[in-house]
């Protein structure tokens, strides 16, 4: 996945609102806001330290960037990635779990996460390892403390 292709899901995930918690924002964006804070300042005034919009807003200017702030966006977006792919297999593995026990939990917050973990003793085993293994990464996207 292209870095404008994973920023875009990222805001998409985000909406306007900061990417997931303030959690997120001192795994992800730290790196970002302390490698391009003159960029931000000149380029992205209206954008949070800790939103996907810095994100997408760097991105924009990229041909201005400083190389410490384009690689500190380029490592953001990788570590970004790995956690999201992860997601994804996580919440395949755990589909038909989170759609007996979990159907009507309202998503968004690490309610999800809370349901499995609730229901633990009746999961799928496969389900069960995965809710093991994604805790790391769940935390790195601020979804749970």
């Amino acid at each position: 996945m292209e870095t404008r292709t994973l920023i875009l899901t990222c805001f998409a995930i985000a909406g306007s609102a900061p990417l997931c918690c303030a959690a997120t924002g001192e795994l992800l964006f730290a790196p970002i806001k302390e490698k391009c804070a003159t960029e931000q300042s000149m380029y992205c005034k209206a954008a949070m330290p800790t939103d996907a919009r810095l994100a997408l807003c760097l991105y924009a200017h990229e041909d201005k960037l400083s190389a410490s702030c384009a690689l500190a966006v380029y490592d953001g977006m990788v570590a970004l990635r790995f956690a999201l792919s992860t997601l994804s297999a996580y919440v395949k593995t755990c589909r038909q779990d989170l759609l007996k026990y979990c159907a009507t939990t309202k998503w968004g917050e690490g309610r999800l996460f809370a349901c499995l973990v609730e229901n633990r003793q009746t999961l799928k085993p496969t389900c069960r390892s995965a809710l093991d293994g994604a805790r790391p990464d769940l935390q790195m996207l601020g979804i749970v403390k």
